[in-house]
């Protein structure tokens, strides 16, 4: 990737999604759950059979449409995630559904930038 789109560091982008606007994404997940985007994906996701499967999201925030895939029959989630302000609603929200060690969050990777690599935390609930 070319320089116009800033220096690779994956830190960057924790000021765009800061930890404010994790907390309205929490807010709004507990309070009226998957979107309407998120409910055709989810929908289309179950009618093509995923009971026992492992998913992987690229980009998935607190987690939402994971603690559903897991609820309609996954095995476990592993979420990439750019930004690491996500992570303390994320851990509240995995405590809450009682899903400890079904999902496994990567912070901190930019795959446009780290193409084959992972770098940043992991961390299995």
């Amino acid at each position: 990737m070319d320089a116009c789109c800033g220096p690779p560091d994956p830190t960057r982008y924790d000021a765009v999604f800061d930890e404010r606007f994790a907390r309205h994404v929490a807010r709004r997940y507990g309070a009226k759950g998957p979107t309407t985007v998120e409910r055709r994906l989810l929908e289309f996701v179950v009618d093509s059979g995923i009971d026992g499967a492992s998913v992987l999201e690229i980009g998935g925030r607190v987690g939402e449409l994971q603690f559903e895939l897991l609820a309609r029959g996954a095995a476990r989630t592993v979420n990439l995630e750019l930004s690491h302000e996500y992570e303390a609603e994320a851990e509240r929200l995995i405590a809450a559904a009682g899903v400890d060690g079904l999902v496994a969050r990567t912070v901190r990777i930019d795959l446009a930038l780290q193409p084959g690599s992972a770098p940043g935390r992991t961390s299995s609930s």
